[in-house]
């Protein structure tokens, strides 16, 4: 499945995909990092914190990338940038699962449209997970104030 979707990555025009760089200011391979996040949400690992710790441990990325990674945050922006490239790329990867399904019998044929949906879905799917990530670490307690509110509340009327 990785072959196919780098090989996905390598037919893009080189304008098509938006590079950017990492927290550090160390320039990313944006093909590397567009097929990883596409293997990524093709098998389902769709945190930004996932995605960035898979790509840490990727010792060939790092090369490429001078020893850079980049961190959840450099991945939610490069995701943000490349969304439609990401989109073709992945349902590269998703008709790689769908052709295995297809030899085991699991299905009786390939729907494009689904693929395209689902294609559609994952992205959507990380980007809300992502986005609950972020709410959570910027939820604070609800202030004392916002409690007296409620525990003096009138019940007859306002």
């Amino acid at each position: 499945m990785a072959h196919v979707v780098e090989t996905r990555v390598r037919a893009l025009a080189n304008d098509a995909i938006v590079p950017v760089d990492a927290d550090d200011g160390l320039p990313l391979d944006a093909r590397a990092l567009l097929a990883l996040l596409a293997c990524c949400y093709t098998c389902q690992i769709y945190r930004s914190v996932d995605v960035a710790a898979a790509i840490r441990r990727d010792v060939t990325f790092r090369d490429r990338c001078l020893g850079g990674a980049p961190s959840a945050r450099t991945v939610r922006r490069f995701r943000r940038k490349n969304r439609g490239v990401l989109h073709v790329c992945l349902v590269a990867g998703l008709r790689v699962l769908a052709e295995q399904k297809l030899e085991a019998g699991v299905i009786g044929r390939i729907c494009d449209t689904s693929l395209q949906e689902e294609a559609r879905r994952r992205i959507i799917t990380a980007m809300f997970i992502d986005s609950m990530e972020l709410d959570r670490e910027q939820t604070t307690e609800v202030p004392t104030e916002m409690g007296y509110l409620f525990a003096k509340r009138d019940r007859s009327g306002h």
